[in-house]
């Protein structure tokens, strides 16, 4: 459905997004740990982004992502900025619930 809904372009970088592949599906408060369990499939916490900007988000290092930043004129402060409002939103809908 997200695919079918945005437009095919990266939300980091705007870099072209070709023919669909589950590797450009990025979330941003991470499915790992089952920390956010309830924002697993919520759209707003997935991103679309290219292979190489995935893998920087999931293991990049920060001089990793700080260079790619300069040679793609984008910024990871952007998915930062994006975390900390997720972060909260879901703080709020689901604090001391089970």
């Amino acid at each position: 459905m997200i695919w079918k809904e945005r437009a095919h372009k990266s939300f980091l970088s705007g870099k072209k997004l070709r023919k669909f592949s589950p590797t450009y599906f990025a979330h941003v408060l991470s499915k790992a740990q089952n920390k956010y369990p309830k924002f697993k499939l919520y759209k707003k916490n997935i991103i679309l982004l290219t292979p190489e900007e995935h893998y920087l988000l999931d293991q990049g290092t920060i001089e990793q992502r700080k260079k790619y930043d300069i040679e793609n004129n984008c910024s990871f402060d952007k998915i930062k900025q994006l975390y900390g409002e997720l972060k909260d939103e879901y703080e709020k809908k689901y604090s001391g619930r089970i």
